[in-house]
C-alpha cells in the first residue's frame, strides 16, 4: 500500500512538473491612454490564450479580462514561423518612442528560450507579417473564446508604467 502511494505520487509530481512549449506575444503602454495593452499566447497544447486590459473612463487599469479559444490551434506551425525568424535578439536602431508601439516575444522551446522587446520599425518584412499573424489571432477568434478568470501572461510590458529602454535599446540596467 505504501509502495503504491508513493510510486503515484511520483507520477503526479512528474508529470506536474512537466512544462510545456509556448509562444507570447505582448503590447506594452501605447501613447494613447485609451488604448488597452494585450497579450496572446499559444501552447504547445494547441491552445490559444489571449487577454486584453480593460480601459475605464479612458485610462487603463492595470486589470485584464482573459479569454480561452475553444478549438484546437496548430501550434506546430506558429513554432516554425517564430524559430526561423526570430532567432537572434532584436536590436532596436534607435530611440523611437515617440508614438510609438513596443512589443515583447517571449517563447520556449525543447531547445531554446527566447525574449526580446522591441518596436514594430525594428522588424524586417517576414517577422512583421508574423507579428501582425499573432496579434490578428484574437480578433478572428473571439466569437469561439470564453471568457476565464486568469492566464499567466508575462508582466513586463502588460503592468509596465512606462517604456522600458533599457531592455528595448540594450542597455545595461
Amino acid at each position: 500500500m505504501i509502495r503504491s502511494s508513493f510510486f503515484i505520487l511520483l507520477i503526479l509530481l512528474f508529470s506536474c512538473n512537466k512544462e510545456s512549449e509556448f509562444i507570447e506575444v505582448t503590447q506594452g503602454i501605447g501613447m494613447n491612454p485609451a488604448e488597452p495593452r494585450y497579450g496572446v499566447l499559444v501552447t504547445s497544447n494547441n491552445e490559444l490564450f489571449f487577454c486584453n486590459e480593460i480601459i475605464s473612463n479612458g485610462k487603463r487599469t492595470s486589470k485584464y479580462k482573459y479569454y480561452k479559444y475553444n478549438e484546437s490551434i496548430d501550434f506546430s506551425s506558429y513554432k516554425e514561423m517564430v524559430l526561423k525568424n526570430f532567432k537572434d535578439k532584436i536590436n532596436s536602431k534607435s530611440l523611437k518612442v515617440n508614438d510609438a508601439e513596443y512589443y515583447q516575444l517571449k517563447y520556449k522551446t525543447s531547445s531554446k528560450q527566447y525574449k526580446s522587446i522591441f518596436f514594430e520599425s525594428d522588424l524586417n518584412p517576414e517577422q512583421f507579417e508574423i507579428l501582425m499573424n499573432f496579434i490578428r489571432l484574437p480578433d478572428n477568434k473571439l466569437k469561439l473564446s470564453e471568457e476565464i478568470p486568469f492566464y499567466n501572461f508575462s508582466s513586463d510590458l502588460l503592468m509596465a508604467t512606462t517604456v522600458p529602454l533599457y531592455e528595448v535599446c540594450n542597455f545595461k540596467q
